[in-house]
């Protein structure tokens, strides 16, 4: 007896393995008749009454959809639960179709047709999602990638089969490919007498021909099918996408829906990238860590790679060195085919010697041995020279003996080998894709519908008329009730989660390179309407950047808002992957039409990053795609950094300086509970991206407060007087760090506020001379405020010095440093928010003095630094002392950052800056000014250092105390979640 899992005490039972079903016909009526009066039959009248679809219609597909939907799920989901349903009939062919196939294949297309593939998906009102999924395989591959694997699998099969024998026989034998081709009867003489031949040789022909049949038909598809069956909570939700391809006499719709996590690229890249570079994406949450140890995974790569190339050099070499011998071997045969049409006396081990030293002294002379004259033999004459007898043979075992010197037991360990070494690079580049793709195995669940031509015998569910707004509903509704309502209340709070704009430049919504040119579009409902809208559109530029949000192709929920959005226009010359040249993407970008459109939109509640390949001109129906990754943020960033990255030498000459545009790019990347993303701005201000993912994270502006910090002994009036030498105000919610004196690079980022709550606390700025092979330096400003912590990282050049100029020529090869601005340096800009900190750490380490280090040797002789240009304490006289003086040590301090994991993070989330020089009280000043004069500071510079305020130690005590601060409420916070859980 099966046990009872409905809630009214009704039995299931397993026949013909399918789903645990109700045995009872009274029981089916009943639970079809509760599905009818659910909220799910409700929302299937009004999807496809909005469609136009009659009465009959639509009482029909709710008919076939509770049927199938009670035949799979029954047994675990009540009729009147059901919120949302999805059931999908994805025909293999057409009626049309398999008419024709039916008619030429004389009715065996009957016998070997596939079984339709089955879909059902639903959602219940305790949020549970349910699929049961029915796939079975097909003859031919969906994506063009797959096609072409296929296609290279079976040539590589026929070339084994046909051409791979000739090849190696011509090499063992010496003959030419025509010779060879005649031997196997494979020229157009052997194809002629192939009647004769077959029915001289019945058996053999006929065992062929039934292993060819018997291999063609395993190939065919029979009903073997997989059954996929996922449960998972709709509050899991974490990423979707929808892809819209095909003919529109073909189109496919594929939906999938992520949980727990955002995917691996490589997962969402399975359903085509339509080609250019990828604009934004979910990364490794290892990847925003500046420095850090290498992961598990990297060291298994590259250890794989490794091994993998060593056994790659063996194989090379063994097969190099057969190679040879084969060569050789095919040289050998030239003197027993050049002695048979000479006399029997040239036939001899003498003259072969004779022959080799003169004509070949690349060969050895062993295979002379079995020389000898044939004078009777006329099969083996006409075997290896097509000929009767008398010949001259023995070359070829000659050959052989030559070849296995060594002993044929040598020879059998050496192809072993070889076989091995083959055997084993394969196997590991299967053992490295496979664990890859552990590695990024998503749980998920996806749904497939596609449009065959319509008859009045073709169920409703197998339409894509009706079952893809369904479809388009169901995803919807699944993140409109995924969403954080507690996040999303903090987030309103702030006065964002309600407005069209952002407040950053004023003149934002203007720039086409901003984040605020679009418009709202609320009357186009469906994709195929704003296909036709968007044709005659001009191609993508500058001046055609202004883009159009259509909400409900979208599916924002009512109470979800807009709040950026921008189209990310290709430069040119483009950039093409190998994959998109290899599939036809050159194509596309060469036509004035065709192209692929990147747009990034951004609601208060979800990312989404649009790729729409446009309609071409005048076969609008070829070529028109779209594909939409949509990423769950809830309001929530806890972190988020910003790269600047560099034009190359093309595109500026085109963009810059031809058509006069000005965008600094670069990459900005985010992290929530459900993941990392990154955000790739090539052609426009990466900044404004910047600042408005800052003001994406929760309303936490007065996590700690004034009062808090002055208890914990903190110098709140100390502290505002540092922030107004070290940052301006330039509007509300907006300020400007000061830069240093040697900073150059751009741009230079302000501070974004998420509202006029949170105030700014703290400041501190410090250097990192870095490596002392390395040509740069960087500057580090660290800003807090009362809800996050800001940080500007940026490097300089070091600059020239007497001392240091063995380094400034050889190692940091300084010379070329007018070549490439300083502009471009590396510069990076990052925040997290205070909740997100689990520790903090300050680690200080005192270093000796060393020879290789300029301004900073054990001992330091006044007249040397004074004719070098260096630091000297002594006046008058004594500057030009010989007497040396003993140097003390350096020191460097190191702050670290504990942060929160996400979801999916596999190793600890570790920030970490560094201060050298740093002033410690028991050490001399002196000591960090000989360290800054050999970065080039003057004595001026130093003054000026002091002047703004030095003294690292009191500081990093103060920042210490405020992180202490920080901890306690963070853990105060914990304490009332655990309480209320």
């Amino acid at each position: 007896m099966l046990p009872k899992y409905s809630k009214h005490g009704r039995e299931a039972s397993n026949k013909d393995n399918s789903p645990l079903l109700p045995a009872d016909t009274k029981h089916r009526k009943e639970w079809i008749a509760a599905a009818n009066s659910s909220e799910c039959a409700q929302n299937i009248e009004k999807v496809l009454k909005d469609l136009g679809r009659t009465d009959s219609v639509i009482a029909k597909f709710k008919s076939e959809t509770f049927d199938k939907v009670y035949d799979a799920l029954a047994a675990e989901v009540d009729g009147e639960d059901l919120v949302r349903a999805l059931v999908v009939r994805n025909e293999k062919f057409g009626t049309k179709m398999s008419i024709f196939l039916t008619i030429i294949t004389l009715g065996l297309f009957c016998c070997f047709r596939p079984r339709d593939d089955d879909t059902v998906l639903v959602l219940t009102k305790q949020g549970r999602l349910v699929q049961l999924k029915v796939e079975r395989p097909s003859c031919c591959p969906a994506s063009s990638g797959a096609k072409f694997f296929v296609f290279a699998k079976y040539v590589a099969i026929l070339f084994s089969i046909f051409v791979l024998p000739v090849l190696v026989s011509c090499a063992i034998t010496g003959r030419s490919v025509e010779e060879q081709l005649h031997a196997f009867h494979l020229d157009w003489e052997g194809i002629q007498g192939f009647p004769a031949y077959a029915n001289e040789h019945r058996v053999p022909v006929a065992l062929t021909v039934a292993v060819a049949l018997f291999w063609i038909g395993t190939l065919l598809p029979h009903d073997f099918r997989d059954r996929y069956r996922r449960r998972h909570m709709v509050r899991e939700v974490a990423a979707g996408q929808y892809h819209l391809r095909g003919w529109s006499c073909f189109r496919q719709c594929s939906i999938r829906l992520f949980f727990g996590t955002y995917p691996h690229q490589n997962v969402l890249d399975l359903a085509g990238t339509l080609g250019n570079a990828s604009c934004c994406g979910p990364i490794p949450p290892r990847d925003l860590v500046l420095s850090g140890r290498p992961s598990a995974s990297g060291i298994i790569i590259g250890l794989t790679i490794f091994l993998s190339a060593l056994n790659a050099i063996d194989t090379a070499i063994t097969w190099g060195e057969r190679s040879m011998a084969l060569e050789h071997a095919a040289e050998m045969q030239l003197f027993c085919r050049e002695t048979s049409v000479l006399s029997e006396g040239k036939c001899t081990k003498r003259h072969c010697k004779h022959w080799v030293s003169e004509a070949h002294p690349s060969l050895r002379s062993t295979f002379c041995k079995k020389v000898h004259w044939e004078p009777t033999d006329n099969v083996e004459c006409r075997l290896k020279f097509a000929r009767d007898a008398p010949c001259c043979t023995g070359c070829q075992a000659g050959a052989y003996e030559d070849a296995t010197d060594e002993g044929t037991l040598a020879t059998i360990k050496s192809l072993l080998s070889l076989f091995a070494d083959v055997g084993t690079l394969l196997f590991t580049f299967t053992a490295a894709k496979f664990a890859l793709s552990m590695s990024v195995t998503s749980d998920h669940i996806d749904v497939l519908i596609k449009r065959r031509s319509s008859n009045a015998l073709q169920m409703e569910i197998a339409k894509f008329d009706n079952t893809h707004p369904v479809g388009m509903d169901f995803m919807e509704y699944v993140f409109g009730t995924a969403r954080n309502s507690l996040v999303e209340n903090k987030a309103q709070a702030s006065g964002l989660g309600h407005s069209k704009t952002v407040p950053l430049d004023s003149d934002d919504g203007s720039k086409w390179c901003g984040v605020n040119n679009y418009e709202i579009d609320d009357t186009t409902k469906h994709w195929e309407d704003y296909f036709e809208q968007e044709m005659l559109l001009a191609p993508d530029c500058r001046w055609t950047s202004r883009l159009t949000v259509p909400s409900r192709c979208l599916g924002l929920a009512r109470d979800e808002r807009v709040l950026a959005a921008w189209v990310e226009t290709p430069l040119y010359p483009f950039q093409m992957s190998a994959s998109d040249l290899l599939f036809g993407g050159l194509i596309y970008q060469l036509l004035p039409f065709g192209k692929t459109r990147h747009a990034i939109i951004v609601t208060n509640r979800r990312l989404f990053y649009v790729r729409y390949r446009r309609p071409s001109i005048p076969l609008k129906f070829i070529g028109v795609a779209i594909r939409i990754d949509c990423f769950r943020h809830d309001h929530d960033v806890f972190y988020g950094n910003m790269h600047r990255t560099k034009v190359n030498f093309v595109h500026k000459l085109v963009h810059q300086t031809f058509l006069r545009e000005q965008f600094l790019p670069g990459t900005v990347a985010l992290q929530s509970k459900f993941g990392a993303l990154q955000i790739y701005r090539a052609h426009g201000d990466v900044l404004d991206v910047y600042d408005f993912i800052c003001q994406l994270s929760r309303n936490n502006s007065q996590f700690v407060n004034r009062q808090m910090l002055e208890e914990n002994g903190v110098r709140w009036d100390r502290c505002q007087e540092n922030l107004e030498s070290s940052l301006s105000k330039t509007s509300e919610t907006r300020w400007a760090i000061n830069p240093q004196s040697d900073d150059v690079v751009l741009p230079q980022p302000d501070i974004q506020l998420s509202s006029s709550n949170e105030q700014l606390v703290f400041h501190m700025s410090f250097k990192d001379i870095g490596p002392l092979l390395s040509k740069c330096y960087t500057n580090t400003d660290v800003v807090m405020t009362t809800g996050r912590l800001f940080f500007w990282h940026r490097s300089v050049y070091k600059k020239f010095d007497c001392q240091a100029s063995l380094y400034w020529c050889c190692f940091w090869r300084a010379f070329v440093n007018p070549i490439f601005s300083g502009k471009n340096l590396p510069n990076s800009c990052s925040f997290f928010t205070l909740p997100s900190i689990l520790s903090f750490s300050t680690d200080l380490s005192i270093d000796p003095a060393s020879w290789l280090v300029p301004h900073h040797q054990p001992l330091k002789c006044p007249c040397w630094e004074t004719l070098t240009g260096g630091r000297v304490t002594a006046q008058g006289m004594w500057r030009y002392s010989c007497c040396p003086k003993r140097t003390g040590p350096s020191a460097k301090a190191r702050l670290m950052w504990r942060l929160k994991q996400s979801a999916h993070a596999d190793e600890e989330f570790i920030i970490e800056h560094h201060l050298k020089p740093y002033i410690v009280e028991e050490a001399p000043e002196s000591d960090a000014d000989d360290i800054m004069a050999g970065l080039g500071f003057t004595s001026a510079d130093l003054e000026e250092r002091r002047e703004r305020g030095s003294d690292h130690e009191e500081q990093v005590e103060a920042f210490r105390r405020i992180m202490c601060v920080v901890q306690d409420q963070c853990n105060r916070v914990k304490d009332e979640i655990e309480t209320i859980s």
